[in-house]
């Protein structure tokens, strides 16, 4: 009886996971007027799956440094900052640059959003896998419920990213201002959403991000057919490699200047 309930609420956990998110990717996919190859969607997803496991090698790195040099406040700025906003959005940042944008079926602003979603939608899927299997506090089918939390955030997270990187690839935005922002914004709200669950100094902005995420996610789902028609997108800009190394370079810097602008104040 134990093993069987204990199968039973696992199994319950891993659909509570999963099916949300590929109900969302697949909504995501409906609505766009002109679709994406579903292969394309799909692979974006995965592939912002699979980027959970050089993070976690990177994170095996970054986490005894930070230890050995802050036992204070700064060690969680830095933690939240520079560790989960810069790590985890630059490698977001990465597929979204080099996997899709580069592809020529990344042809218009409203891909942005398609795939901005997929990847966070990809990545709050596996964190939240990786947070069942090694989860020792709570029962499986409770933690899936609470991870639905991170799961509209991340998304939230990838649909800012995607549509500030397309305004910028299509030209609505100039001297590639919104490519930088499109990861910038993504490392501040991502700090700013873990960071505020530790601090004695700003309040708790979960539910906040989360209800925000919704929001957010209801007018995309809405407006893209109407975005499609409102916008004419020039052609898109080149994406280079030396742009990807100064957007990747700028953006670490800025997540270490919010590390001690945080570290400092609380």
């Amino acid at each position: 009886m134990f093993l069987q309930n204990f199968y039973a609420d696992y199994f319950a956990a891993l659909v509570i996971s999963i099916i949300p998110g590929f109900t969302l990717l697949v909504l995501f996919f409906l609505r766009d007027k002109i679709k994406e190859p579903f292969s394309m969607v799909i692979s974006t997803f995965a592939m912002a799956f699979i980027i959970t496991m050089p993070l976690d090698l990177m994170i095996h790195i970054v986490d005894p440094i930070l230890l050995s040099l802050f036992d204070n406040q700064f060690y969680y700025s830095f933690l939240h900052f520079f560790r989960a906003g810069y790590l985890e959005e630059f490698l977001k940042f990465s597929v979204l640059y080099f996997y899709v944008a580069k592809n020529y079926h990344f042809d218009e602003l409203i891909d942005g959003v398609v795939y901005g979603a997929a990847i966070g939608l990809g990545y709050a899927v596996a964190e939240n896998l990786g947070y069942i299997y090694f989860n020792q506090d709570y029962a499986y089918t409770e933690l899936a419920f609470i991870r639905l939390v991170p799961m509209i955030a991340h998304t939230l997270f990838g649909i800012i990213m995607g549509i500030l990187f397309a305004k910028s690839a299509f030209q609505l935005i100039k001297n590639n201002a919104g490519i930088y922002l499109s990861l910038f914004i993504p490392i501040f709200i991502h700090g700013l959403h873990n960071y505020s669950g530790v601090s004695n100094t700003i309040p708790q902005l979960t539910l906040l991000f989360f209800w925000t995420g919704i929001i957010v996610i209801l007018f995309f789902l809405s407006s893209m057919p109407a975005l499609k028609e409102k916008y004419k997108e020039k052609e898109k800009i080149a994406l280079t490699n030396y742009l990807f190394i100064k957007v990747s370079t700028t953006g670490l810097v800025f997540s270490i200047v919010l590390s001690i602008i945080f570290g400092m104040i609380s």
